[in-house]
């Protein structure tokens, strides 16, 4: 489904050819899915009419149909659910971040929530990084060491320009 939900994004913007949709998905996500998950997705959303095809110049070119624009408009609905739900286990960060650390994750949540498409950019690694986190926030046995490497990150974020 996660694949289907770029697809349905990427042809929202424009009609693409299976390679097309791989390439722009590469260069805006730095993951290239493989021909043996693009079709079979696509394939699926032609079965359930999310999008439709035509064939030009030996090309199938995708395009999103009305069905597919209301599943991907509840998909980013359920964005903001999901943002929530990150807030909500930020209190696991209370043992392992002073008050100040918290608040400054928690309006970075904020203005990712805010910033269409922003999340998108980062989006694999942001759930891998917070599952990492709350997997040492967990263990008594790391919870100094995690603080420490967040008051690290912290300061290098802050040198980012």
């Amino acid at each position: 489904m996660k694949l289907d939900i770029i697809i349905l994004s990427v042809l929202e913007k424009g009609d693409r050819t299976g390679y097309s949709l791989m390439k722009f998905i590469k260069d805006d996500m730095g993951w290239k899915p493989s021909p043996g998950s693009m079709y079979p997705s696509l394939k699926s959303l032609l079965e359930k009419k999310y999008v439709t095809v035509l064939k030009r110049e030996n090309k199938k070119i995708y395009t999103i149909t009305e069905d597919g624009k209301k599943v991907l408009g509840e998909f980013k609905k359920g964005k903001d659910i999901y943002l929530n739900e990150v807030k909500r286990n930020m209190s696991i960060f209370n043992h392992v971040c002073d008050s100040k650390e918290i608040k400054i994750i928690s309006d970075m949540l904020d203005k990712i929530k805010d910033s269409d498409g922003l999340l998108k950019l980062f989006n694999k690694d942001f759930i891998e990084f917070k599952m990492e986190i709350i997997k040492k926030a967990l263990n008594p046995k790391t919870r100094d060491r995690l603080k420490l490497f967040i008051k690290k990150s912290l300061m290098e974020l802050r040198k980012i320009e």
